[in-house]
């Protein structure tokens, strides 16, 4: 009787195990720590599922790649910030990644000329100079949408390049990047602005084959689940990465530029602010610059 039971228990173990899903995860930016241990929470939250990084031996990957490999069945999921054709062709898991601090820009320019922007009061004022931006950006397009002149470039890493030989006047980062991106590139003499913010409504989601209903059920529960009980607040805050950007950015001083952006869809969670980073606690701008 004994033996019977433990057999059906050991098949019962192994048929677990045997069914457990491996999502494939394209994550290789070691600037996006925070993402990446978010997603592997909640997916490794379940132990229905497990984790494999197929780009893990790349030092880059261009996001045209990641794109075709997803509707190739070759990754399960990516992270980009939204945009509508993104949200047509896939499934996005509609809570901000960064809690909107992506859309919080800080350009970075040449060491040699650090107050290159100093005197930009107003969008009319910024479209004197030239940004870089990767061609397929969500935020390439809402610069152009918003008639700043933009030169771009597929291949993240040569736009560092391009911004030290001339080719562009500044390079807009997210705030959680830019002084580790300037950090790790001492030579190309590059500085991070202390002068403007560029500010646009631009979630980061989690996108998702849309007939993958179970993986798409599994990551909105989780999600809702680490929010509700604070650790995803807590996951955030503690990041080095985003308490460098919040403590760096000297957002009060800085003049705020706001973009307008060609697309927001009806399901981004403005009616939820606890999903969003407070502008009331982190920018007290001494201006806010609207279009003339």
């Amino acid at each position: 009787m004994l033996l019977n039971i433990f057999i059906t228990l050991s098949a019962i173990a192994l048929s677990f195990t045997t069914t457990a899903r491996t999502i494939k995860v394209p994550i290789i930016d070691k600037r996006l720590t925070f993402a990446t241990d978010l997603v592997s929470k909640l997916i490794l939250s379940d132990s229905h599922y497990t984790i494999t990084q197929p780009y893990k031996h790349f030092k880059e990957v261009e996001h045209s790649r990641v794109l075709n490999d997803m509707r190739n069945k070759k990754i399960d999921l990516f992270l980009s910030m939204t945009n509508k054709e993104y949200e047509e062709e896939f499934q996005a898991i509609y809570i901000p990644v960064y809690r909107g601090l992506l859309g919080m820009r800080i350009p970075i320019i040449k060491r040699s000329n650090t107050d290159l922007l100093k005197d930009v009061k107003n969008l009319h004022d910024l479209k004197s100079f030239k940004a870089g931006q990767g061609r397929h950006w969500s935020d390439t397009k809402i610069l152009q949408h918003n008639n700043l002149p933009t030169i771009s470039e597929i291949k993240y890493s040569n736009l560092f390049n391009m911004l030290h030989a001339g080719r562009f006047d500044y390079f807009p980062r997210g705030i959680h990047e830019a002084w580790s991106e300037v950090e790790d590139r001492p030579t190309l003499g590059l500085a991070v602005d202390q002068h403007i913010l560029l500010w646009y409504p631009a979630p980061m989601y989690i996108f998702v084959r849309k007939n993958d209903k179970k993986l798409v059920q599994h990551l909105n529960q989780r999600f809702e689940k680490i929010i509700k009980n604070g650790e995803f607040n807590n996951m955030f805050y503690n990041d080095i990465n985003i308490q460098t950007a919040l403590k760096k950015g000297n957002l009060k001083k800085r003049t705020i530029i706001k973009l307008d952006v060609p697309f927001t869809s009806e399901f981004t969670p403005t009616h939820r602010p606890e999903l969003w980073v407070s502008t009331a606690e982190n920018i007290n701008p001494i201006f806010i610059a609207e279009s003339p």
